[in-house]
């Protein structure tokens, strides 16, 4: 084996550079039938395929927000059907007390896999809020429903304040059209709240013949709810309504 590995390289150079010895070269010609030809180059197998990616409750999760742990049904819940229904706005801003009020929804919930989650959000937050709920809460039903802003351009007031002129403010107007007709019943929650008991007495309460139902708040400061523009004489039809009241103002709390 040596002696055909030494004949093959003194061949190779004799290729490339100047015959200048000769006793190289005869010995090269002399055994020139008896060279072997080197054998095939063997590439390298290709690299297996990457792994498919890991399911929801192993992927990477976002710092910061700690992974929730599975809540299942309790046995009380083998007979029943029912699913309810909760809408929620998810967007940046209110990410942590969007992911708190999920918390305490499903925390105290005898049936928390009965529960679907319907979030409303704009396309362009939608595929990171979706990783972000589908690694923080891994066996939690939802979906993810697009709310399209331009359905409120240059419909929302100049008179109230910062907090409140966001396009996904409006979206629980919306709720009819965005959820699919298969969903009759919804409860909406906003984004700055927690539950400390289970969700079900309240989807239980007999509306009877009204459309919905929520809580009247009589504790809100108006003079600090709407800008000084509202307030002004330029808009006596608006600020006028607190004129003269008998009793606290009140307003319909939609969360």
């Amino acid at each position: 084996m040596f002696h055909q590995i030494t004949i093959y390289t003194l061949h190779f150079s004799h290729l490339y550079t100047n015959t200048t010895h000769s006793k190289f070269s005869k010995k090269k010609s002399h055994h020139h039938h008896a060279t072997k030809t080197p054998p095939p180059h063997h590439h390298p197998p290709p690299p297996p395929p990457p792994p498919p990616p890991p399911p929801p409750h192993l992927r990477r999760h976002p710092p910061g927000i700690p992974r929730s742990p599975s809540f299942r049904n309790g046995k009380q819940c083998n007979n029943q059907t029912r699913t309810i229904h909760i809408a929620m706005t998810l967007d940046a801003t209110y990410l942590r007390g969007s992911i708190a009020g999920v918390l305490s929804v499903v925390r105290h919930a005898t049936c928390p896999e009965n529960i679907t989650f319907h979030f409303i959000t704009t396309h362009r937050l939608s595929p990171s809020l979706r990783t972000t709920i589908s690694t923080t809460f891994p066996y939690l039903n939802f979906h993810l429903h697009h709310f399209h802003t331009h359905l409120v351009l240059n419909k929302i007031s100049t008179s109230i304040r910062r907090a409140l002129d966001q396009p996904l403010n409006y979206a629980r107007i919306y709720l009819s059209h965005l959820l699919p007709p298969t969903v009759t019943r919804v409860i909406y929650l906003d984004s700055d709240l927690v539950l400390v008991d289970d969700v079900a007495n309240l989807w239980e309460i007999n509306l009877n013949s009204h459309v919905l139902g929520a809580p009247e708040y009589c504790h809100a400061n108006f003079t600090t709810y709407f800008t000084p523009k509202f307030w002004s004489n330029q808009n006596p039809k608006f600020s006028d309504v607190f004129n003269n009241r008998h009793k606290t103002p009140c307003y319909f709390n939609t969360g």
